[in-house]
């Protein structure tokens, strides 16, 4: 009996020894977001453009990415070319692309800074992607484009009139490649000044 008794006590000590000494269970692999995915590789095909002077597709690829990235995951792959007002997910792109601009506006660490006319080469998305958010923006707060998602005063006053602001200076983006538009601001504002009238 004491035998006995002593190897079941080794058996039990045994199999609390392989217990507690097993490897952590290795948890799984995160699963792979391929829209995520994808706008990794957008954003970083954009700046690979944007460095190789390809402005234009540089901002067309950021434009997707961001499209991209919205929250939850969206089915269409292509960015809307036309806003639609009742749909949620065309209003949360619009209000990335506003956030998205207002940021590259208040940043001060370009060579245009001071100056009045900048590329619009530069922006963060296509010059008339940006237009139309904004003044989507602005036409939902006065009232001449009606929402399900947006009620009547949602937007304030302040927040039209910055809106109206960034519309305004959009004005000043001009399509002049980097390389002709100075940085210095006078020769900047004469060079600026003959493109926007439309003169060689």
């Amino acid at each position: 009996m004491e035998v006995m008794a002593l190897l079941v006590l080794l058996l039990a000590v045994a199999w609390w020894l392989m217990r507690h000494s097993a490897k952590p269970a290795v948890p799984p692999k995160p699963k792979i977001d391929p829209r995520r995915l994808l706008a990794a590789q957008l954003i970083e095909a954009a700046k690979v453009a944007r460095e190789g002077g390809q402005l234009d597709e540089a901002q067309l690829l950021a434009y997707k990415a961001s499209w991209l990235l919205l929250e939850p995951p969206l089915s269409q792959d292509d960015p809307p070319t036309e806003w639609n007002p009742n749909d949620m997910r065309h209003l949360r792109l619009v209000d990335a692309v506003r956030s998205r601009y207002g940021d590259f506006l208040s940043a001060a660490d370009h060579p245009y800074a001071e100056c009045r006319y900048r590329p619009a080469g530069l922006l963060p998305y296509p010059k008339g992607v940006i237009a139309t958010a904004l003044q989507l923006l602005v036409d939902l707060a006065s009232g001449a484009v009606k929402s399900v998602h947006v009620e009547p005063g949602t937007l304030t006053d302040d927040v039209v009139q910055t809106v109206k602001q960034g519309l305004e200076m959009l004005d000043l983006f001009i399509d002049v490649p980097p390389d002709r538009l100075p940085t210095d601001p006078e020769q900047n504002a004469a060079v600026g000044d003959r493109a926007a009238r439309g003169d060689a």
